[in-house]
């Protein structure tokens, strides 16, 4: 069993066994200290290296907060509004059920979200802030612009990119054809019909080269989809670029991703800014980034000689690149 599933309760606060954490049982200073509620709906469903440096980092950076653990699925709302409104609290979820699950108290202690996709969260901090709510975070997924940019480290000369669109993704299509023709890149997209699969799309589509950009909506691009649609891809010679490190692992030729770590750190930093200065950042993507690379199918489709590091730094010379150009413009 992973260690970090095989948790105990000390003093009140949750501590993985295996890790050292400074102030894990509370002291007569403690009880002076503010509170960090931090919303779960089950740890296993969560990656045991991020969550283990997350609540390091949040160690580090929050040391006046006492780390307060609850899984959602222990208390009703009623419980959970009550919570929220007795303690001078800081409030930060992990993934989308905890996320919605406190929006549905109404509070208005503003929420710091991680482990959400751009679309799920957007969607919900626009929902909810016509009714109070303030949520803010980092989103699950790397940008749609960094997928772009490892497309062209892998072959600038492939300018064709390819975009499969679902029910919410489709709102999305303005933002990825600005994004794509910055690039100087092509845009192919097409629509999901109803009940319509990624792979039948890109078989209409009929495209014969190309990179596809995975979304990041477990609607249209689940294990089971990526497994499918990476034969119909093969077939076609479409390399898949995915924004998540699991896209790889899956179906994708590389992807460009947050690692949990990164993640752990920068979801602590911008805590302690929502926290400590009581600024609302805005949502944002992880600033730091990996490359990672599928091997095997690199190998199958004439891409062996790529390399991670290699690919991570190419990316970010074209990041530099497009900065100082945009700079440029500014000031002509």
């Amino acid at each position: 069993m992973n260690p970090f599933y095989r948790i105990v309760r000390s003093c009140g606060l949750f501590v993985a066994i295996g890790i050292s954490l400074s102030g894990s049982c509370l002291s007569m200073a403690d009880e002076h200290k503010k509170t960090l509620l931090l919303y779960h709906s089950g740890l296993e469903n969560f990656d045991s290296v991020y969550m283990m440096s997350l609540l390091v980092e949040l160690e580090n950076k929050l040391s006046h907060y006492k780390i307060k653990i609850i899984n959602t699925g222990d208390l009703n709302i009623a419980q959970l509004k009550s919570q929220l409104e007795e303690s001078e609290s800081c409030v930060l979820t992990i993934g989308q059920q905890a996320l919605e699950t406190i929006l549905a108290t109404r509070d208005k202690t503003p929420i710091f979200s991680t482990l959400v996709s751009r679309i799920n969260l957007d969607n919900l901090a626009n929902s909810y802030a016509r009714l109070g709510s303030r949520v803010t975070g980092i989103y699950e997924e790397q940008s749609f612009a960094r997928q772009l940019r490892l497309s062209r480290a892998i072959n600038p000369e492939n300018k064709n990119i390819i975009v499969i669109l679902g029910r919410k993704s489709r709102y999305y299509l303005d933002d990825y054809q600005v994004t794509t023709k910055k690039q100087s890149l092509n845009l192919i997209f097409d629509i999901l019909k109803h009940q319509e699969s990624p792979q039948q799309s890109l078989t209409r589509l009929s495209v014969n080269n190309g990179f596809l950009l995975i979304l990041n909506t477990k609607q249209q691009y689940s294990d089971q989809d990526l497994q499918s649609l990476l034969i119909t891809s093969h077939s076609h010679n479409i390399p898949m670029i995915g924004n998540k490190a699991s896209d790889s692992k899956t179906a994708a030729l590389a992807s460009v991703y947050t690692p949990f770590r990164i993640l752990a750190k920068e979801t602590a930093l911008g805590l302690q800014q929502t926290c400590t200065r009581r600024q609302l950042p805005t949502v944002k993507y992880a600033k730091y980034f990996s490359v990672a690379i599928n091997h095997q199918l690199a190998k199958s489709l004439g891409y062996d000689s790529i390399d991670e590091k290699k690919l991570t730094k190419e990316v970010l010379n074209l990041e530099k690149k497009h900065q100082s150009q945009t700079e440029n413009l500014k000031y002509e």
